[in-house]
């Protein structure tokens, strides 16, 4: 081939390159990777990145579940290589001997290739929150049975946890110990290093001293051993706000005894999501139904707590209506990814919004990622989102969700690059090559332009399994161009 036919066929794939969509596939076999498919129900509860990969990321997978029905369900995991291959034993690892209920979990690599993961573990007539420390093997090192969070007797509800930056854990709770007969559950939160040492005080630390009862709590690591909490007020009034608190690393409440408030506009307030700004700042996105129909509302805080925009914030919302259940995720430079359910010209679909660090909306309108019947909720801990949202290392984001076609509901991915186009395809792609039902998925990422997808799996049809599947994107035509001009 001679020099100018070369230079021009180079040239035309150069441009061809920057056209086109990147390449985005599957990486493991095509329906996924069978961590758990014993004889009876399996139940996805999380999924995390053990962060040994280069970078801290990239790592080995993490996931777990529980097996049996109530009230005897038993809490397993299983890790797996960026490979596909199964590292731990086959079927997964008991995390703890306790009998009862153990459900409801999260987790947080411990930085050494292992996870504490804390979970509802009820025996008796109370529930209380459970703790154990997985190492990179799968062995249990804070005794067959895991170990009490709080050693208070009363009813513990709904852990969640971020890793405190050293190995160990901050994990939340709500909380009924002071509750008089009016509901007033409270949120507590106890630090816990990998030895399985308490670091606040024996029954943790009170976040809020409000009178009115707080929800589930949502949280960020400072990455100086605090962390960030963000809840609703709850009860039976549609009167409902978003509120805030910062712990530092003792555990001492930063904002004030009732944290700092994010929005306490008239009507009901709710499903708040959170992420990372820029230089210590908070995103804070939630739903809101002060104007009589339901939008996604958004306000950005200091690091001292004090809201950056207008009082009680601002709409980011398009020509969407009836907008619900946000998602976020940062975007790695200060700014967020948001997603919602919404509704536009007679049609239900999942949108997605881009914020920079200043505020400005990075497009005029929402962009659809799927539009069209079936949406449903995304198992997340314990509240269920339509989309299930992580960032890709490179100022874009995977998204995971279920469509419900009341046949065979299926799990899609897709992935938005950092100029805002879809690597696969308009609506997304299928978890799996297969139609077997599929729900409860859930997402991590894992390395540079890949995220891995976790659900149940119903091929058997009786009884869900777990699976998983990792996916990655590649620039187009990687490496043909230096290939055609040897």
């Amino acid at each position: 081939m001679n020099l100018w036919i070369r230079s021009i066929l180079a040239f035309s794939l150069f441009i061809f390159s920057f056209t086109q969509e990147a390449f985005a596939r599957r990486i493991w076999q095509e329906n996924g990777v069978p961590l758990a498919t014993g004889t009876g129900w399996e139940v996805m509860e999380c999924i995390i990145d053990d962060e040994s990969g280069a970078g801290g990321k990239g790592g080995n997978l993490i996931v777990f579940w529980h097996e049996g029905e109530y009230p005897l369900e038993r809490l397993y995991a299983q890790s797996v290589d960026i490979s596909g291959n199964i590292r731990w034993a086959p079927g997964g690892v008991e995390v703890s001997s306790r009998s009862g209920r153990q459900y409801s979990a999260v987790a947080v690599p411990d930085l050494a290739g292992g996870c504490l993961v804390f979970w509802m573990d009820h025996q008796g007539t109370n529930e209380q929150i459970y703790g154990q420390h997985l190492d990179s093997s799968g062995n249990r090192l804070w005794g067959t049975a895991g170990m009490a969070v709080c050693p208070y007797s009363g009813n513990q509800l709904l852990p969640n946890a971020v890793s405190d930056g050293s190995g160990g854990a901050v994990v939340a709770w709500i909380d009924d110990r002071n509750d008089i007969g009016n509901e007033d559950s409270d949120i507590y939160a106890q630090r816990i290093t990998k030895q399985g040492t308490r670091l606040y005080p024996a029954d943790g630390s009170l976040v809020c001293y409000a009178t009115t009862p707080e929800s589930y709590p949502y949280m960020l690591s400072d990455g100086s051993g605090g962390v960030f909490i963000c809840w609703r007020t709850s009860g039976y009034t549609e009167l409902i706000d978003i509120y805030a608190q910062k712990l530092n690393a003792e555990g001492i409440i930063q904002w004030g005894v009732y944290g700092a408030a994010v929005c306490t506009a008239s009507e009901y307030q709710g499903d708040p999501a959170i992420a990372h700004g820029a230089s210590g700042k908070y995103w804070v996105a939630w739903e809101d139904h002060r104007s009589g129909d339901t939008e996604i509302y958004m306000q950005s805080l200091s690091p001292s707590g004090v809201s950056l925009w207008a009082a009680n914030g601002q709409s980011i919302g398009g020509y969407s209506d009836h907008a619900f259940s946000p998602s976020m995720v940062s975007d790695g430079a200060g700014g967020a990814f948001v997603s919602y359910r919404a509704e536009r010209w007679g049609s239900t679909g999942l949108y997605l919004r881009h914020i920079r660090d200043t505020g400005a909306l990075l497009f005029h309108d929402d962009m659809p990622v799927y539009e069209g019947p079936g949406l449903t909720g995304v198992w997340a801990g314990p509240d269920a989102r339509p989309a299930g949202m992580v960032k890709d290392g490179h100022g874009g984001c995977f998204m995971v969700w279920p469509l419900d076609d009341n046949v065979d509901p299926q799990c899609y991915v897709q992935h938005i690059s950092s100029r805002y186009r879809k690597s696969y395809g308009g609506s997304g792609m299928p978890v799996t090559a297969t139609t077997v039902p599929q729900n409860y998925s859930l997402i991590v990422q894992n390395g540079m332009k890949k995220a891995v997808v976790a659900w149940q799996d119903w091929w058997r049809r009786v009884y869900p399994d777990i699976y998983a599947q990792r996916f990655m994107v590649q620039p187009p035509l990687s490496g043909v161009v230096p290939l055609l001009l040897e």
